[in-house]
């Protein structure tokens, strides 16, 4: 299959209409960024697939404060009009994760200074031991007959329910001082939980899963080096190389040699911008293998420091992108603000550069948000619609399975 080109004008592009891109005797440098769309066909679960999966597969003793979580984000959004409640409705899996690191160091955030007291349930969610011993029993025992003479009887159900409630807060209480536990020990064990089953979730065994992403590597044709940015942590993209008989270039070794990453020479150089499920620390260094630790980013508001790799990956990927005369976005929302300052400023640069975005839902980013324009503008990636003419922003409609052999080939 010849490769097409996609480019629609206007906001109301004309879906569907595929022209043969004309012969090109010096093709653009390329640059490739796929996010979660790009792993779907590998078996790969979206990102709130992935939080459904995760919260069917907990033990009991986390489950209840995951789905407690999980309601009350999926609330705030409701209430803030991002997102219609409906029974398939559900947040992606790096805000969960984010929210319960959050909440898990919760007492040491800034925020906290203003926080009078964290919901109640959050508290009793969060107690983590659950053993009854006969001297707490005891000691509950002794401060309920002190008090009892100034705890009214109960007369109704409701005050009886409130005497009980007293009663296991006070077991709680003295069983967390007698401890010193309690204070995110259950979140600290949900975080590792969710680790555990997302890296899992994110490895795939098989390279039959990732033959559709053999088309990526074709650019390797015209020329030298080929540089594959990802937001994803799982292996499809090395799997693919390996059948393509192609030695994927992690930047591992300089970055344990130097602490940084490059893309020098040429070949294939994978950024993984948000770490691997498969990259582990050892002695201050980075290495292939799976632990209960992976050095993994989270996206949306987590912070990139200056420790660790990913702000060493994020300015290789800066570099990457300043030589490119072509940017494919595959299967990327545009969520983190990091990656989409990059590409807006080099938009802004280099207007006459070409940017194409791969994304099956057209109509989402179009026609059902009539705003969508201006929060792209706001993100600094797209500009106005204006500037997106101008800038010849493809867009096009497609999955990545079905736009990879169109727009690289066979």
């Amino acid at each position: 299959m010849d490769p097409y080109e996609l480019r629609f004008a206007s906001p109301n592009p004309p879906w569907g209409n595929l022209t043969p891109a004309k012969p090109q005797p010096n093709p653009p440098n390329e640059l490739i960024l796929l996010g979660a769309g790009a792993s779907v066909a590998a078996g790969v679960p979206t990102a709130r697939d992935m939080t459904v999966k995760l919260l069917n597969n907990l033990p009991p003793t986390v489950v209840e404060l995951a789905n407690f979580i999980v309601r009350r984000l999926l609330s705030h959004k409701v209430d803030a009009g991002e997102v219609d409640l409906g029974s398939q409705a559900t947040i992606d899996v790096e805000e969960l994760v984010n929210a319960v690191l959050d909440l898990r160091d919760r007492d040491a955030l800034e925020l906290a200074a203003f926080v009078e007291s964290w919901d109640a349930r959050l508290a009793r969610l969060d107690f983590a031991s659950t053993r009854k011993s006969a001297a707490v029993d005891r000691l509950v025992g002794i401060i309920r007959e002190e008090i009892n003479p100034f705890l009214e009887s109960g007369e109704t159900r409701e005050e009886n329910v409130r005497r009980e409630e007293f009663t296991e807060g006070l077991h709680r209480v003295v069983l967390e001082v007698l401890s010193g536990q309690g204070r995110g020990q259950r979140l600290e064990e949900l975080y590792k939980l969710l680790i555990k089953a997302l890296t899992s979730l994110v490895s795939i065994e098989s390279s039959d899963n990732t033959a559709y992403l053999l088309p990526l590597f074709r650019p390797l044709r015209s020329q030298q080096s080929l540089v594959i940015a990802t937001l994803n942590y799982d292996n499809t993209v090395e799997l693919a190389a390996d059948t393509a008989g192609i030695k994927c270039l992690l930047g591992l070794e300089t970055w344990n040699e130097r602490r940084e990453f490059g893309t020098p020479g040429g070949g294939l150089h994978l950024l993984k911008l948000h770490g691997s499920a498969d990259w582990s620390q050892a002695n201050e260094n980075l290495e292939r293998f799976m632990s209960e630790n992976p050095v993994l980013l989270f996206g949306g508001r987590n912070k990139i420091t200056a420790e660790g790799p990913f702000l060493d990956l994020l300015i290789a990927f800066g570099r990457a992108l300043e030589g490119a005369d072509r940017l494919t976005a595959i299967g990327y929302s545009f969520r983190d603000a990091h990656v989409n300052e990059f590409i807006g400023k080099w938009r802004r640069r280099h207007p006459d550069r070409e940017f194409r975005v791969v994304d099956p839902r057209p109509d989402y980013m179009w026609d059902t948000h009539a705003d969508l324009p201006d929060r792209w503008r706001r993100q600094r990636v797209f500009g106005t619609v204006e500037e997106t003419t101008l800038w010849k922003v493809d867009l096009i409609p497609m999955t990545a399975e079905e736009a990879l052999p169109a727009l690289f080939g066979q």
